[in-house]
């Protein structure tokens, strides 16, 4: 969201519970099995 939020004024997150429930992999990992 910082990115976003350095490129655009406003953000809209329409759907809370996509937000919520988001899950990232680590730029390091090899595989996404910690993600």
């Amino acid at each position: 969201m910082r990115s976003q939020l350095e490129m655009f004024d406003i953000l809209r997150i329409d759907h809370f519970r996509g937000f919520e429930a988001a899950w990232e992999i680590p730029a390091d990992e090899d595989t996404a099995i910690n993600g």
